[in-house]
């Protein structure tokens, strides 16, 4: 070859070194460039205001708004679609490998085995192969990192582990727990990919729970609620930014329970008191209202004008009930009769001369409401200036129901006086029950008396056993045309193992507390209808119960029928440390009450009301009781904290009152449903020396509160009448119109002035098997005590107040409560001196031998019995109570009554063991006596539990006491 020659391919050479050169200073900048957009596509998504690190040897490129959208919309919110397979780039922090907590650092492994079809992992490799491209064909170095990319990508199938380590998505194929992890977390950042989806298919949380951590699940529940809000609000802290639901949104305040300040819906700033001036809409109609000369009732905020009559009005109770086009009048208000002379003046003097008077309770104005103005059960009020406000829907016919049922909470130690929510909205405005009992003093029996109007024993199993899923009040409910509602704990022992074996049968939507989070106030387990339980750690179960409490209710309003919502807080009961270890007495198995942080600085000072019975100088009561010593300083001391506790935690309860109330005014249903307040039993702190608990039948722990309001029910009233838990049910029954069963323990109390008020003055009292101490004292610890079963009898009349029990061990109290409020001088006579004493108009024998014959029929009886038991034992009439009893002429016959004893103790019911069931019918002075059950003359009464169905064998899981298993222990 010539020179020539030689110097063109030297020439040629160089070019190509200087062209090769060239590209690939180019190909290592556009691999710069590609790291950087990458490095700042995780800081958008991460939403970091922090620019990526640059190199200054390479070019930088600008970054106008449209390449930053575009990149956002592309590494951020890339949606995916049917048949396309979403890349998702994925941070040097964010990549693990699988095998480890998902909360923490993982292992490093050397493959991962879940293949979602809706995510592959771009990694280094792929960068590459995407980007070694010349003139849009890839090299053969391209072509292999692609190929052995594509080896290493995820195959689809979980054989390489072991099968409980796979979630298996709803299109079969296999995510292991950092891709379900990564996936999750990765759908909460980005609302365009919520909810997380393999293949198109959304999958279901309720799944996953073995695979991610409750947190993750709570966060994931918490941001759901968050995409499905329409309108959202955020916390006007800029600090905080969380996300405020609906659900704590009330008067246009939102609540942030993260930093727990106030944000106005209005403004979206701190929340200030008076009416918003940036809501425009709001200010053009307050300055129309000044043109037109209407005022604004200060209870329901609607503005309303004079047409014609006398100056009474009121918007908020207006009942369009006909659509003939008649007036509609309103009443209620403060009177003003300088409205219509107001409404003539000019505008700026009646600017001068406005009067700010409330007018809510005064005058009476007519609206016309025509016909066409109806539609969906909202009536149209319309001025005659054409303007129009919609009253909401009011419920025809049936109405509905709100039953909000509290946890240990006493009636005799005051309080009630420390909730003024509860006093406003349903104290003040219905009617209180004051002599309302529960017939034990302990959740499970009294619960399952109360749903079911029988007086019964144990826990969700036995519930179950006896065939009571099956029948009880929802289930009469529902049969009446109801839709049904429970949030809250329901029984003991409804577990995160038998909430489904079977589920609690005849509601509509549920959300249960289970065990063992259902006393855990920081660690709650709730199970939505018929989902997988969930325990939500760090979050206070009274915050969580008025959600679900509102969630419900909004779905029982939504409704097209009537509804019953029941809602069972477990304040202010004490709080079970599920992390105590047996045998520590530093780490007691029930804890004081934790109340929300807000509530926690309230009533200082307060204490246990000092009452005559509070840790009294002699000892009082029977059996154990009377063996208790008095309190030390130090104990009282904690007493008087957990009673603050107590109050504190009601406070959660006192805001769900409030809140309920408000959603029903809001849905203008308020004034035609009937909320019902009570306690499933009451509790003694240092009454009689006892430390904190109940299971007595002192006045402390079986007289609760009752309160009702709702139509036609009186205002501000109180009845004296005796009530009871098994009352409740038929009750219920009869606000909804339905039929009454013939087999009930219990009978409708009055709730409205017309209804026929033949009252019963009794109430039936018992309980089965050991107590326990609740708290960090107590002189028997926090195991069983001696055997604390016995049955009583509490007698209310106006002229005499008594209690009468008798204990297994054959034991007795008698005390008058007219002269002895605190029970605490037993009557019960061990002399012919004492039972020779004066009570009643007659001797104190005489009183115990009626009080032995009722007690004996009340503590066996069923249906109508329990309602007339003096009937069984005057079945010729004439004898409706004790003064009717007490008269001189049945003193033979009820000294020759059998007296009601125990066999033996027992922790448990049963029934051999508890003595007599039955004695005699009185049938004249000269007629002799017979045998209640049998009908045989009473010589040839051999044996009062003759006849008696006794259980085939004692089961000990019936016993339901909230203690360690292993503590269970039947006593020798």
């Amino acid at each position: 070859m010539d020179e020539h020659g030689d110097y063109t391919i030297a020439l040629s050479i160089a070019q190509a070194v200087e062209a090769d050169a060239a590209l690939i200073a180019a190909l290592i900048r556009e691999d710069e460039q590609a790291r950087r957009d990458f490095e700042f596509a995780r800081q958008l998504e991460d939403d970091s205001d922090a620019m990526p690190e640059t190199d200054d040897d390479v070019d930088q490129v600008g970054l106008d708004d449209e390449t930053y959208h575009t990149l956002h919309a592309f590494n951020v919110a890339a949606q995916p679609t049917e048949n396309t397979e979403v890349e998702m780039e994925l941070s040097d922090e964010d990549e693990t490998e699988c095998g480890s907590n998902p909360d923490e650092d993982f292992d490093n492994q050397s493959d991962c085995t879940a293949s979602p079809e809706d995510v592959s992992y771009m990694d280094e490799d792929e960068t590459q192969a995407n980007d070694i491209q010349i003139d849009g064909t890839q090299t053969e170095d391209a072509e292999k990192i692609k190929e052995e990319r594509d080896a290493d990508e995820h195959p689809g199938t979980a054989d390489q582990f072991p099968k409980d380590e796979v979630y298996e998505a709803p299109c079969s194929h296999g995510m292991c727990q950092p891709c379900l992890v990564r996936s999750i977390q990765t759908a909460m950042k980005d609302e365009s990919l919520f909810p997380p989806k393999c293949c198109g298919q959304a999958i279901p949380m309720n799944a996953t729970n073995t695979f991610i951590t409750e947190k993750l699940l709570a966060e994931y529940e918490d941001k759901r609620e968050e995409f499905a809000t329409k309108k959202r609000t955020y916390c006007s802290d800029r600090a905080c930014s969380a996300f405020i639901p609906t659900w704590l949104i009330e008067d246009g305040i939102a609540q942030c329970t993260r930093c727990e300040k106030k944000t106005c819906l209005n403004c979206l700033s701190e929340a200030h008191e008076g009416t918003c001036t940036d809501d425009a809409e709001l200010q053009r109609v307050f300055h129309l209202a000044e043109e037109k000369g209407w005022r604004r009732c200060e209870q329901c905020k609607n503005m309303v004008e004079l047409d014609h009559g006398c100056f009474h009005i009121s918007t908020n109770s207006a009942i369009a009930a006909a659509s003939s086009g008649r007036p509609v009048t309103a009443l209620s208000g403060t009177r003003n009769n300088s409205w219509r002379e107001q409404q003539q003046m000019p505008l700026h003097q009646r600017r001068q001369q406005h009067d700010a008077s409330t007018i809510h309770a005064a005058t009476k104005a007519t609206f016309v409401l025509t016909a066409s103005t109806v539609k969906d059960n909202q009536a149209v009020l319309s001025p005659n200036d054409g303007s129009a406000q919609i009253e909401p829907k009011t419920s025809v016919g049936k109405k509905n129901i709100v039953f909000i049922l509290t946890d240990d909470q006493d009636a005799a130690l005051d309080s009630v006086s420390y909730m003024p929510k509860l006093k406003k909205h349903i104290i003040d405005k219905g009617t209180s029950f004051v002599n309302h009992f529960t017939t034990t003093a302990i959740c499970c029996p009294s619960r399952v008396a109360l749903w079911t109007d029988a007086d019964r024993e144990g826990g969700f199993p036995k519930f179950v056993s006896q065939g009571l899923n099956e029948n009880y009040l929802p289930i009469w409910l529902k049969e009446a045309g109801y839709n049904t509602y429970y949030t809250g704990k329901l029984f003991n022992a409804h577990t995160i193992k038998n909430y489904n074996s079977p589920y609690p049968a005849g509601w509509t939507g549920t959300n249960f507390l289970l065990d063992p989070g259902t006393y855990d106030y920081l660690n709650p387990i709730y199970q939505h209808n018929q989902e997988p339980p969930v325990q939500h750690k760090g979050v206070h179960t009274s915050d969580l119960i008025s959600k679900y409490a509102h969630e419900l209710l909004k779905e029982a309003i939504d409704s097209e029928n009537p509804f019953f919502v029941a809602i069972a807080p477990v304040a202010p009961h004490s709080n079970v440390n599920l992390r105590r270890q047996p045998g520590k007495p530093s780490a007691p198995l029930m804890t004081i009450p934790i109340p929300l942080e807000r509530h926690t600085h309230l009533f200082e000072g307060v204490k246990v009301p000092r009452t005559e019975n509070f840790n009294p100088d002699t000892a009082s009561g029977v059996s154990w009781i009377h063996k208790l010593a008095r309190l030390n300083d130090s104990s009282v001391s904690y007493l008087d904290d957990f009673y603050r506790a107590r109050l504190q935690a009601l406070q959660g309860v006192d805001e769900i009152v409030e809140q309920v109330t408000k959603q029903l005014e809001e849905a203008g249903i308020l004034d035609e449903t009937y909320i019902i307040y009570s306690s499933d039993n009451g509790y003694h702190l240092g009454q009689h020396r006892l430390p904190p608990g109940k299971e007595c039948g002192f006045d402390e722990d079986i007289r609760v509160p009752l309160f009702i309001r709702g139509p036609g029910v009186s205002s501000g009233s109180v009845e004296n009448a005796v009530t009871t838990h098994i009352d409740l049910a038929p009750t219920i029954l009869r606000l909804a119109g339905a039929d009454l069963r013939s087999d009930f323990d219990g009978t409708p109390i009055p709730v409205l002035p017309s209804q026929e008020n033949k009252r019963h003055e009794h109430v039936a009292v018992e309980y089965w098997g050991g107590a326990i101490a609740e708290g960090a004292i107590g002189g028997f610890g926090q195991i069983f005590a001696q055997n604390n079963t016995y049955k009583g009898v509490r007698i209310v009349h106006e002229d005499y107040n008594l209690y009468y029990s008798t204990w297994c061990n054959n034991e007795h109290e008698l005390y008058d409560l007219k002269t002895d409020p605190g029970q605490l001088n037993n009557l019960f006579p061990h002399d012919d001196a004492k039972a020779s004493a004066a009570l009643l108009g007659t001797t104190t024998g005489q009183v115990l031998n009626r009080l032995d014959a009722l007690m004996l029929v009340l503590k066996s009886c069923k249906g109508n019995t329990c309602i007339e038991p003096w009937k069984i034992l005057h079945p010729e009439g004439g004898v409706t109570s004790l003064k009717d009893a007490l008269q001189s002429k049945f003193n033979a016959f009820y000294k020759e009554q059998v007296k009601v004893r125990f066999d033996r103790c027992e922790y448990g019911y049963l029934i051999d063991a508890e003595g007599p069931q039955v004695g005699y019918e009185y049938h004249g002075l000269n007629a002799g006596r017979t045998d209640v059950a049998s009908g045989r003359p009473a010589e040839e009464h051999l044996s009062s539990n003759e006849n008696i169905q006794r259980p085939d064998h004692f089961d000990e899981s019936e016993i339901l006491v909230v203690v360690p298993r292993e503590l269970c222990q039947r006593a020798n």
